[in-house]
C-alpha cells in the first residue's frame, strides 16, 4: 500500500465495500492527489459513494453545501483547489465541508487565513463544487488527454499532452522518455506551478522562472504544508501587523518570537509553532511572498509610464521655449522613477527577511527558500536599476534644461 498515513483508513474502507481495489487505490495515489479526490475524478468511484466512505473513514459529519457559500476570506481559488467550503461559524468554531476531512494541510492553510479554529464536515466533490460555484469535468475514461508541464534534464520546460489510461499511467510514459514532470493532470496545478505562477504568470515566463529558481530539481512536496497555508489567502490584518513587526525585529529565534506574541490567535501560534521548521519556512515563503506582492505592484505601476510621459513633455515644452515649465516637468518626472525604485529596494528587504527567517529545517527546504529568495532579489535589482536609469535621463534632460534656460 503506498497511500499516506492519513488515508489508510479510507482506502480500507473503499476496499471493503468493494468500491475500488488496492491496485487501483495505490494507481490514485501514485499521481499525488488525494485518493478521494483522484478515484472520482477518474471515474472509478461514484462521487456520492466516496463521500460516504469518507464519512465514515474520517468520523466527520456528512453535509450538503448550500450554493452559495461566504468565503470568510480565504481565496475561492484556494478553496476550489483544494475542496473546501466554508459553511459558517458554530460555537465560535469555522465549519468546513471537505472533500477529504483527513487532509490536514488544507484545514491548516483554513485555520491560518481566517484567523479561526476549524472543523472539517465530509461532503461530495460535486456538492462543493456547485457550493463554490466552478465546475470540472468528472470522468477521465481510457485514452484521456492528460496535460503535462515537463522538464529535460538541463533543459527548459515545456508543455505537452499525453494520451494514457490514466495518471499514473501518464507519470510513467513521461519518465520513459527521460523527462522530469512538474504537473500531470487535466490542467490542475502542481505545487511548483503555484510557485511559480505567483511570481510570473505566462508559459514563457514560468520556463524562464523554472530554469532560473531551479525548482524541477527541489523537493517541492517538502514545501506542501507551508505553501497551503500561504496559498489559502492573506493574512487577517492583525496577524500581519503582528508577524510583520516580529520580522522587523530580525530575532534570533523567529518562531520563539512568534510563540510570545500575544497579538496572534492561539490556533496561528499552534500552527507556526507546531514544528520549528514548518514554522521558518512559513515565515520564509511569506516574506518572499511580499517581495513579489511588492515587484507585482511594481510591475503594474503607472509610475515609469508616467515618467515616459513627462520626458515626452519635456521634450514637446523644450521645442517651445518654456524652459522652466520643462524643468520643472523634468524634475517630476525624476521624482516618480525614484519613488518606484525607492518600492523596488522595499521588495529587496523582504527579500532579504525571507533569507534571514529560512534558519531552521531540512536542507532541502532551505534550499528552495533560498533558490526564490535569490529570485526575488533578480527580479527587484532588474527593475530597481530601469527605475534608476530613467531617473538619471530625467535628471540629465532636467539639467540641460536649467543650464540652456
Amino acid at each position: 500500500m503506498t497511500v499516506s498515513q492519513d488515508q489508510v483508513a479510507l482506502a480500507r474502507i473503499l476496499e471493503q465495500r468493494g468500491l475500488a481495489d488496492m491496485a487501483a487505490i495505490d494507481a490514485a495515489a501514485a499521481g499525488g492527489e488525494r485518493i478521494a479526490v483522484a478515484l472520482v475524478r477518474s471515474g472509478r468511484v461514484e462521487a456520492q459513494a466516496m463521500a460516504e466512505a469518507v464519512a465514515e473513514a474520517t468520523g466527520a459529519a456528512l453535509v450538503e453545501p448550500a450554493a452559495p457559500v461566504e468565503t470568510a476570506n480565504i481565496a475561492r481559488s484556494f478553496l476550489a483547489d483544494r475542496l473546501a467550503a466554508p459553511l459558517g461559524l458554530e460555537e465560535g468554531r469555522l465549519i468546513v465541508a471537505m472533500a477529504d476531512p483527513a487532509d490536514s494541510e488544507t484545514l491548516a492553510g483554513i485555520v491560518f487565513a481566517s484567523g479561526l479554529p476549524a472543523s472539517p464536515r465530509a461532503a461530495s466533490i460535486g456538492a462543493i463544487e456547485r457550493a463554490l460555484g466552478v465546475a470540472r469535468p468528472v470522468t477521465a475514461g481510457p485514452g484521456s488527454a492528460y496535460r503535462s508541464t515537463v522538464v529535460a534534464a538541463g533543459g527548459a520546460a515545456r508543455t505537452i499532452t499525453v494520451v494514457a489510461t490514466d495518471r499514473a499511467a501518464a507519470q510513467r510514459s513521461l519518465h520513459r522518455e527521460g523527462l522530469t514532470p512538474l504537473s500531470v493532470g487535466h490542467g490542475e496545478p502542481s505545487l511548483a506551478q503555484r510557485l511559480i505562477n505567483a511570481w510570473a504568470p505566462g508559459g514563457d515566463a514560468e520556463a524562464a522562472l523554472i530554469e532560473q529558481v531551479g525548482l524541477a530539481r527541489s523537493r517541492t512536496r517538502d514545501l506542501n504544508a507551508a505553501l497551503a497555508i500561504v496559498k489559502a489567502g492573506p493574512l487577517p490584518a492583525a496577524q500581519k501587523s503582528a508577524i510583520d513587526r516580529i520580522v522587523a525585529r530580525g530575532p534570533a529565534d523567529p518562531i520563539g518570537a512568534i510563540a510570545a506574541e500575544p497579538g496572534l490567535p492561539a490556533t496561528t501560534r499552534d500552527l507556526l509553532t507546531g514544528a520549528a521548521d514548518q514554522g521558518a519556512m512559513l515565515i520564509a515563503i511569506a516574506e518572499t511572498m511580499r517581495a513579489r506582492e511588492a515587484l507585482h505592484v511594481a510591475a503594474r505601476s503607472p509610475a515609469l509610464p508616467a515618467a515616459c510621459w513627462f520626458a515626452g513633455a519635456v521634450a514637446i515644452l523644450l521645442f517651445a521655449g518654456a524652459y522652466l515649465i520643462a524643468s520643472i516637468a523634468a524634475l517630476a518626472g525624476a521624482i516618480v522613477a525614484m519613488r518606484v525604485d525607492r518600492g523596488l529596494r522595499g521588495a529587496i528587504a523582504a527579500a532579504d527577511a525571507a533569507a534571514l527567517a529560512a534558519t531552521t529545517g531540512d536542507s532541502a527546504r532551505r534550499d528552495v527558500a533560498a533558490r526564490l529568495e535569490r529570485a526575488a532579489r533578480t527580479m527587484a535589482l532588474r527593475m530597481g536599476a530601469q527605475a534608476q536609469a530613467g531617473a538619471i535621463a530625467l535628471f540629465t534632460i532636467a539639467t540641460i534644461i536649467g543650464i540652456r534656460g
